[in-house]
């Protein structure tokens, strides 16, 4: 039996330890965060939203329900 989990590592991540490194750390070493992760964690959307405008990550193509990212140097 095979049983999908639509949910990425980051938001794993509790209150305190929401921030753009963590994040960051997070999506290098699992770079998936899938749709429905974004639309139920506002938190996570901004932190993504802020981190694609510095540049220091990229969305790369993925299939649905993923968005994936890359983290640039």
């Amino acid at each position: 039996m095979h049983i999908c989990n639509f949910s990425g590592d980051v938001v794993a991540l509790k209150r305190g330890s929401r921030t753009d490194e963590n994040v960051i750390s997070v999506l290098k070493a699992n770079p998936k965060i899938s749709t429905w992760d974004m639309s139920e964690n506002p938190w996570l959307c901004l932190i993504i939203k802020r981190l694609l405008k510095l540049k220091k990550i990229k969305e790369e193509e993925s299939d649905y329900p993923w968005h994936k990212y890359s983290v640039e140097n």
